[in-house]
């Protein structure tokens, strides 16, 4: 049979960018990221900054007395994956800027990107808000940070969520490029 039909159709995925994929990274490494892609991925959160080793080992206890599953990511010492979550927002400290949703690679980007206090940053694509609202968290009050967002329902969400973590030197907008 022909790999590149029967993996566009196991997948569901154009011809041309499982052919692409197979060109530059082979069948194995190309099947294994089309199964990575239809997997289940764990929900990550990240903890406030703000947050006490105290206060975060409290919450946990509490998600996990309620049936919350909460692993401690491996190399983010502020990352945990949480299963069995029913309505993240409902979790306890949530509402309150404790904790946001945030994948790990938004993270890592944030990390990369070493802000510091002071520093002026802008967003762009910014909804719904983990990076920025890590990134204000680094500059601890200090500076400028813009938020852009260019879909008006997601620049509402993004704002409630720079506005529930607490980030006070940000300003978020609505603008196309």
């Amino acid at each position: 049979k022909d790999p590149v039909e029967a993996l566009s159709v196991c997948y569901s995925l154009p011809l041309w960018l499982v052919e692409k994929f197979l060109k530059e990274r082979g069948l194995e490494v190309t099947e294994q990221m089309l199964k990575a892609f239809v997997s289940a991925q764990p929900v990550t959160l990240r903890f406030s900054e703000k947050l006490t080793k105290e206060k975060r080992a409290a919450l946990i206890s509490q998600w996990e007395k309620s049936g919350v599953v909460v692993k401690e990511h491996p190399y983010l010492s502020y990352a945990y994956k949480i299963e069995n979550a029913e309505g993240i927002a409902g979790l306890a400290g949530f509402a309150e800027g404790m904790a946001t949703v945030q994948d790990v690679s938004s993270m890592l980007v944030c990390e990369v990107a070493d802000i510091r206090m002071g520093d002026k940053v802008i967003d762009v694509c910014a909804a719904p808000g983990g990076k920025s609202t890590q990134i204000g968290a680094a500059m601890k009050g200090k500076g400028l940070l813009v938020c852009n967002e260019i879909v008006s329902q997601r620049a509402q969400i993004l704002s409630r969520n720079v506005e529930r973590m607490g980030i006070t030197n940000a300003t978020v907008t609505n603008e196309s490029p």
